[in-house]
């Protein structure tokens, strides 16, 4: 468990091995800012079915290049098989993902030494997925002019009630704060926005009197190694985007609440 001291030392926020918040004055759970942004869409319905189709696919590719009959049997453990390939796959993208921030931390710290080239070459993951996008994260860390304040930096929210981690808090080279989040996925996605707007507007709201505009998700690509920055300007208007995602999903885990005691009520009652 990593624990955070924020808000000049009055607040202890703490995140679980599971990725699960909480804080020291209260046993209500301040919801992650990644679990809120299950809200926005990113294409996942596609993703998983071409994930599955591809799963079966192969099997099918895998049967006729053996020669072995195709019967009942086969067909039904391979569709079962597909049915969860995308679990597999997506298990897999997140503990590439957690092995690139690891060794995109540990560099940043780094930065500067003597060693460095040495000690990246230790870190360097095995996987080659995850080799690809650590190199790619070099490409960035070797030409950005940010310097660094924190590195998975914990961030929490009290007025909204929400908490999260944000990749890299730092100043740009004229001493404008910023935030730079770190994407081993497929793409860049619609939700990675508020995203960062929900980080800066935590750190706004803990540090009293700095002002966040600046943000970068850095796109780190498994397959090709290669680097893309986007650049999003955390405005008012997307701020107050971030903060109606918020509420709206209060309002649906309060209604999923009140459908379970609906439908429980009805259990046992008769129906004309």
């Amino acid at each position: 468990m990593k624990t955070a001291t924020l808000y000049d030392g009055t607040i202890k926020v703490a995140i679980s091995d599971a990725h699960h918040y909480s804080v020291d004055f209260t046993d209500a759970k301040p919801d992650g800012v990644t679990t809120i942004l299950g809200l926005v869409p990113k294409h996942l319905l596609r993703w998983v079915a071409n994930t599955n189709y591809d799963a079966m696919l192969n099997r099918y590719v895998a049967r006729m290049e053996s020669g072995d009959p195709f019967d009942d049997t086969w067909f039904r453990a391979a569709l079962l098989e597909s049915k969860g390939a995308y679990t597999q796959n997506r298990d897999t993208a997140g503990d590439i993902g957690s092995v690139v921030h690891a060794f995109a931390e540990e560099c940043i710290h780094l930065a500067g030494d003597p060693d460095f080239d040495e000690h990246v070459a230790q870190l360097m993951p095995e996987d080659k997925r995850a080799q690809a996008a650590a190199t790619a994260f070099l490409t960035w860390l070797a030409g950005t002019k940010i310097r660094p304040i924190a590195t998975e930096r914990i961030v929490f929210s009290k007025r909204l009630f929400y908490a999260g981690t944000c990749d890299l808090f730092g100043q740009t080279p004229d001493g404008r704060y910023c935030v730079v989040d770190f994407k081993t996925g497929s793409g860049f996605y619609e939700d990675q926005c508020l995203q960062v707007a929900a980080y800066g507007e935590a750190l706004e709201e803990e540090l009293r009197g700095i002002e966040i505009i600046d943000s970068w998700i850095i796109h780190l690509d498994k397959q090709t190694g290669k680097m893309k920055p986007y650049y999003i300007e955390i405005t008012k208007e997307l701020k107050k985007d971030w903060e109606a995602v918020r509420i709206a999903w209060r309002a649906i885990k309060r209604n999923q609440v009140r459908h379970k005691e609906i439908r429980n009520a009805a259990k046992g009652t008769a129906h004309d």
